[in-house]
């Protein structure tokens, strides 16, 4: 992968590898002999037509949940508080900066795949060997990428506004505390009502959502957070439903949260050696089925955790 600059405003730097969700005190939480289970691209070597093109596959935690995004001095500076001494997830500040980091996350690898689709536009060469339609759907999915990008920028500043000169709490989250899952998750989304008209000069963002599945020695935390003016009828009743869940519903949310919502999120090998083969297969057949829609109303009745 190519080398990333640091995505701290004003910073020249490269980036680190940084990890979502802190290697020690979070992920070493789930973790069987230093591995977890992620989902992940099969390599083209190894696809099968009529097979899908995703499967579990077991990492150690130096790859977990871990993306270029900020240098050394900054990916220090800026998490110190959710990474030494002990964590309240309820504090606003906590909050925000998991939801920095997952937000960040979510840029950096819109910003790969935008960085991989224009570089196959501006190539002839390439572009001839494309069909009409194929070329078409690039740039298409291409200008989402970018929107996208500016969307989460905005996302970004809000957040770093904050953290330079604290005061008016722009951002409105819920911490549900839980029983330990075996799952940990750090993402973003935006859950879109398609019957509505978007306005192609609108200038406010889509509104989105963070989340933060943050597993501890023996509990386990969800925080879900937005900002304030993006709050819709459905992330107000997304947000409400999961503060007001028992846990046998919780485990439902999670499970929609990740087959439905969420890209970067893995398993304990606990919870991987409980599935069934065709439980596996289940999970797998979920996440492919809806790779790339942003629908609101994408619901799964599957329950990982029965």
């Amino acid at each position: 992968m190519a080398k990333r600059r640091c995505l701290f405003p004003g910073c020249t730097e490269i980036a680190i590898n940084s990890h979502l969700l802190q290697k020690r005190g979070i992920l070493d939480n789930l973790a069987v002999d230093g591995h977890l289970f992620i989902v992940d691209t099969m390599s083209p070597f190894n696809m099968e037509l009529e097979k899908l093109p995703l499967e579990f596959r077991r990492v150690g935690l130096k790859e977990v949940l871990a993306l270029p995004l900020f240098c050394n001095k900054h990916d220090t500076e800026l998490f110190t508080d959710i990474e030494v001494g002990t964590v309240d997830h309820f504090d606003y500040r906590t909050q925000i900066l998991f939801t920095y980091r997952s937000l960040a996350g979510e840029l950096r690898k819109k910003e790969i795949s935008a960085d991989l689709l224009g570089a196959m536009m501006n190539d002839s060469e390439v572009r001839i060997l494309m069909p009409g339609h194929l070329i078409y759907k690039t740039e298409v999915k291409l200008q989402g990428f970018l929107l996208g990008i500016s969307d989460i920028n905005w996302y970004l500043h809000e957040i770093e506004e904050y953290l330079s000169s604290p005061g008016v709490k722009n951002f409105t989250f819920i911490t549900r505390e839980m029983k330990q899952l075996d799952v940990c998750a750090s993402a973003g989304f935006t859950p879109m009502d398609f019957q509505q008209i978007l306005d192609p000069i609108q200038e406010l963002p889509l509104s989105s959502l963070s989340v933060n599945i943050v597993p501890r020695k023996k509990l386990c935390y969800l925080i879900v957070g937005t900002h304030n003016h993006m709050i819709t009828p459905w992330i107000s009743g997304f947000m409400g439903g999961c503060d007001a869940a028992d846990d046998a519903e919780m485990e439902n949310i999670i499970s929609n949260i990740l087959l439905k919502r969420c890209e970067t999120w893995a398993m304990s090998p606990r919870l991987y050696d409980k599935l069934r083969r065709e439980d596996r297969e289940r999970i797998l057949e979920e996440l492919h089925m809806d790779v790339m829609s942003h629908d609101q109303n994408l619901f799964t009745s599957f329950n990982i955790f029965k």
